[in-house]
């Protein structure tokens, strides 16, 4: 499920949030009742591809290029921009110290026709 934002009841000055969780079955009985600012809505399950990025990476074109590759090398293809994720305890600083896990998804390749 995921909690969406209004577009139409949020200023410009806000950002737009999708939480993706898992919630309670029951909790979309719920979806269109929750008020202008949050909805629930069912999303389809995805599959991920998942890099750790360490801190002190400063070279992110070869970091992405792995990614990619090790994608396509098991069969994979991308089916929409990556998410990056941040996992250690401290957000604030130098972005090149602080750890993450980059997630893209992905669907397995269809096999070549003849």
């Amino acid at each position: 499920m995921v909690y969406l934002n209004n577009p139409q009841n949020t200023a410009q000055k806000h950002f737009l949030v999708e939480i993706r969780i898992p919630v309670d079955p029951n909790a979309i009985q719920q979806a269109g009742t929750l008020g202008p600012m949050t909805d629930i809505k069912t999303v389809k399950a995805t599959e991920y591809a998942v890099m750790k990025k360490q801190p002190g990476l400063t070279d992110y074109e070869a970091f992405y290029r792995a990614l990619y590759e090790r994608i396509a090398k098991e069969g994979y293809r991308r089916t929409d921009n990556a998410v990056e994720v941040f996992t250690g305890t401290r957000m604030g600083g130098d972005y090149s110290q602080m750890k993450s896990e980059v997630m893209v998804p992905v669907a397995k390749t269809a096999p070549a026709r003849n």
